[in-house]
């Protein structure tokens, strides 16, 4: 798809991202973006941080070099995060209120019109100082 395709927003037409790396951003920001990074490592992979409740510390996790069937066993097979969305509810709630917006106002999903907006290089966090 041309860039002349998705500069604009059209209605019915929703630019989704599944991963996008903020520090080498797409020219056009997504209506949607799944999961934003800035590195990214798959969890069986090893590399990735984690933190250890007990010790109060980050963790690397190590490689796991089980076969293809027993990962998916073990994905499956997870428990949610405490703070998973289960209330569907909740989320229907804010779409309604986010629709609601004059067009200028909305987020990209819900815009049908006018340019999309062009994605800027940088941080999500405007300092080094976290």
């Amino acid at each position: 798809m041309s860039r002349s395709r998705i500069a604009d927003h059209r209605p019915g037409q929703i630019l989704w991202v599944h991963a996008s790396c903020w520090t080498d951003p797409f020219p056009f920001a997504p209506d949607i973006t799944t999961y934003l990074y800035q590195q990214n490592v798959n969890p069986w992979g090893g590399g990735g941080l984690g933190y250890n409740m007990k010790s109060k510390r980050v963790t690397i996790t190590q490689k796991d070099d089980s076969n293809t069937d027993k990962i998916v066993l073990k994905i499956s097979e997870a428990e949610r995060d405490k703070d998973f969305l289960d209330d569907i509810d909740d989320l229907l709630s804010l779409v309604k209120l986010l629709k609601e917006l004059d067009n200028e106002s909305k987020p990209g999903i819900f815009k049908t019109t006018g340019r999309r907006a062009r994605q800027r290089i940088g941080s999500p966090v405007p300092s080094n100082r976290f």
